[in-house]
């Protein structure tokens, strides 16, 4: 419902300082001490943030409050930029620069939902607005949209201030705030996003020939998630949830796919920053999984097929009773 209501999502870049390929243990050692120097969230809105978990809410002042310092934390930083600290970090690397670059945080790109990405690419394009090479997911093709399509246009030269190592405070520009758009389609399950996985990079053709053409075709094969609701039609057979819905008795709605597009989730990121950076492919990255992530977080990284397939099964066991009994 909050979805329905507000579909944004937040995607946050984790800086890995220990990854070898890119940072000497010296480098990390002063880019963790940078790092660490830093106050993202001034206290105030970290007590406001802990104020609001205890008491499920706050009133309307603090609330004002809180929504001004948490916009506040990610405006784009007046503060001059270390032009030296920058300029290490950006030929390792524009990603590490962004992030570990500069004493402060800010949005680097926000992502509007359409309908038609094909439409808006072209759109962009007629208006002279440089957009990346292609949309990346999968192709435009005649059955559903399922998980993700996007595509971004290129980041716009702003100004910032530079200090050099003399202490002198110079005009410049950085390119860090993109634009990104998506369309999403269903959520696959297990089984559909092995075909997925199998198709990727194929032409619309291949995606024709190996999937159903229909939402109702996905939820027959058993490869997309749905929701389903009763339509009010009397006439009832036993039958499977697809069945039913084929004979009016339920109404299915595909459940959104809500997580980042496969095998690109950093690259759209990357296409949109000036160097390519350098890294020494003969060691071994550093390896961050849920099971890390977990550990840092102190609680559970959810898997999403458990979450969609807990979507699916609240809408089969709203059902009336009836309609639950018909069901196999």
């Amino acid at each position: 419902d909050e979805l329905a209501r507000n579909p944004f999502r937040m995607f946050t870049s984790m800086l890995v300082t220990d990854d070898r390929r890119f940072f000497s243990p010296e480098l990390q050692t002063r880019l963790d001490a940078f790092l660490a120097r830093r106050m993202l969230f001034p206290p105030e809105l970290r007590a406001l943030a802990q104020h609001s978990i205890a008491d499920g809410g706050l009133d309307d002042a603090d609330a004002q409050v809180f929504l001004k310092l948490a916009v506040d934390a990610f405006t784009l930083s007046s503060e001059p930029v270390d032009a030296a600290w920058y300029a290490e970090l950006e030929a390792i690397s524009s990603v590490a620069a962004d992030i570990g670059g500069a004493s402060s945080t800010h949005i680097n790109h926000l992502t509007p939902r359409v309908l038609d990405i094909d439409d808006l690419y072209v759109r962009m394009s007629e208006r002279g607005i440089t957009m990346i090479d292609a949309i990346q997911g999968p192709p435009k093709w005649d059955g559903p949209d399922v998980l993700l399509r996007q595509t971004s246009f290129r980041a716009l030269a702003e100004p910032r201030r530079f200090r050099d190592e003399s202490g002198e405070v110079t005009e410049g520009a950085l390119r860090v705030r993109f634009g990104e758009v998506e369309a999403r389609g269903i959520a696959l399950t297990p089984a559909g996003r092995d075909r997925y996985d199998e198709l990727i990079g194929g032409d619309a053709a291949a995606w024709s020939a190996a999937l159903p053409h229909t939402e109702l075709g996905f939820l027959r094969a058993g490869l997309a998630y749905f929701t389903v609701t009763p339509t009010g039609r009397e006439v009832l057979r036993n039958g499977s949830p697809a069945e039913l819905v084929f004979d009016g008795v339920l109404a299915a709605t595909p459940i959104v796919y809500e997580d980042f597009l496969p095998r690109s989730a950093a690259g759209i990121f990357q296409s949109n920053l000036t160097a390519e950076g350098t890294k020494d492919d003969g060691v071994a990255g550093t390896r961050r999984d849920a099971g890390w992530l977990s550990d840092v977080m102190g609680t559970a990284v959810s898997d999403p097929y458990d979450l969609y397939a807990a979507q699916q099964k609240a809408s089969v066991e709203a059902l009336p009773e009836r309609l639950r009994a018909a069901l196999h």
